[in-house]
């Protein structure tokens, strides 16, 4: 908006005509006031008549370009991924240009931006400024992650059962599942699986959903069994039930219990008779060995002579 204050003749008599130099505009003010609808220099001429008499006077006056923006947004490829971008491109106006964005940076473009608006104001080396805001959208639902699992097994007879919690097949989901041991995966939604060897193991989950992903991990533990040795003494005679049964547990987690097909609940038994024990051997985990011995039947003195001779005279 251009003003522009008249200096020559004026008052009764005079009379005034501006040429704004656009071609378009013109005013017969004393002090008229101009605004350009382009950029680029300008020749205004003031033409004052007094009398029949002209007198002309001439300026040129500069329009400075403003800069032109556009701005291209790149959205979110999950919702709170915050991998968003804008692309800025300037032209026009009278580079270099500066650039303050309404998030802080002061570069041309952002990355690793968030669903939201964001307002650039560029100032051109001319001093003229642009504004104008990009806008990164949320990206499509992440899914959720979780599960659980039925619990610490011991080697034998494992099988870990693990069940989803997040989103489901039904909901578009799909899955990867390590079991942690360097072998076993999966891609069903609630997968079980048996390992080969004791340990303790990360299980990952990795939820899918429309290119979009969530993760869960737990660990979990695979308890070793324990074993049990029995060295058994055989009855001293027969019916003589003074046999001798020495149990030794090894491995698993120190904390046994034993329970004998007759129901003792000692480690060792005497006092056996002639036959078959069975015994159970539990860990403090749960886990368990079997161990059996046979007491056999002590063998007893022998009995036997020869008389001579076999007959004689009274």
């Amino acid at each position: 908006n251009f003003s522009f204050t008249n200096t020559g003749s004026s008052g009764g008599g005079v009379t005034i005509a501006w040429d704004f130099g656009d071609g378009s505009g013109n005013s017969t003010a004393n002090n008229p006031s101009y605004s350009y609808l382009t950029c680029g220099t300008f020749t205004v001429t003031q033409t004052i008549t007094e009398g029949g008499c002209d007198a002309v006077s001439t300026q040129d006056i500069t329009v400075l370009c403003e800069p032109v923006l556009a701005v291209v947004p790149t959205d979110e490829s999950c919702a709170g991924a915050c991998d968003g971008a804008l692309n800025l491109t300037p032209s026009g106006g009278l580079s270099p240009y500066t650039y303050s964005w309404s998030n802080g940076p002061t570069t041309q473009d952002q990355t690793g931006l968030c669903s939201g608006n964001y307002t650039v104001t560029v100032t051109g080396n001319n001093g003229c400024t642009a504004v104008i805001t990009g806008t990164v959208a949320a990206g499509g639902a992440t899914p959720t992650a979780g599960f659980t699992y039925n619990g610490n097994q011991c080697l034998t007879g494992n099988s870990y059962d693990f069940v989803n919690t997040g989103t489901t097949a039904a909901g578009g989901a799909t899955f990867d599942w390590d079991f942690g041991d360097g072998m076993g995966s999966s891609t069903a939604e609630d997968p079980s699986y048996t390992y080969t060897s004791t340990g303790t193991y990360t299980v990952t989950q990795i939820v899918i959903l429309a290119g979009c992903s969530a993760t869960a991990s737990i660990i979990i533990v695979v308890n070793p069994d324990p074993s049990a040795a029995i060295i058994g003494v055989d009855e001293s005679c027969p019916g003589a039930c003074d046999g001798t049964a020495d149990l030794t547990p090894s491995g698993g987690t120190p904390g046994y219990t034993y329970s004998w097909g007759g129901g003792e609940t000692s480690q060792d038994l005497s006092g056996l008779c002639a036959g078959t024990y069975d015994v159970t051997v539990t860990d403090a985990n749960g886990c368990q060995a079997f161990a059996t011995v046979v007491i056999g039947v002590g063998p007893g003195p022998t009995a036997g002579f020869t008389p001579s001779p076999l007959s004689a005279c009274l």
